[in-house]
């Protein structure tokens, strides 16, 4: 008995106008996601780099403080020294 030989179904050269503005839509707010989470990097990186400024501040402070009136507590509301 032969093989009958069924006919390929043709193959598509493009999607249709509505998968293409879906798609599109996708892949635009895929970038744009991406582009907000690189600002948000940005802006998380440079507050890490304050961060550390901030506490060599605080610890050139404290140094000072402890030069001043040596090793002690001090209310940051209102300046009180606490002596141990």
């Amino acid at each position: 008995m032969a093989k009958v030989k069924t006919p390929k179904p043709k193959k598509a050269s493009k999607i249709s106008n509505n998968q293409l503005q879906r798609l599109q839509a996708v892949v635009k707010g895929l970038n744009s996601l991406n582009v907000q989470i690189g600002s948000l990097e940005s802006q998380k990186h440079e507050l890490l780099h304050q961060t550390v400024d901030y506490r060599a501040t605080l610890k050139d402070l404290q140094e000072e403080l402890e030069e001043n009136y040596g090793t002690v507590n001090i209310d940051i509301n209102d300046g009180t020294i606490k002596y141990d």
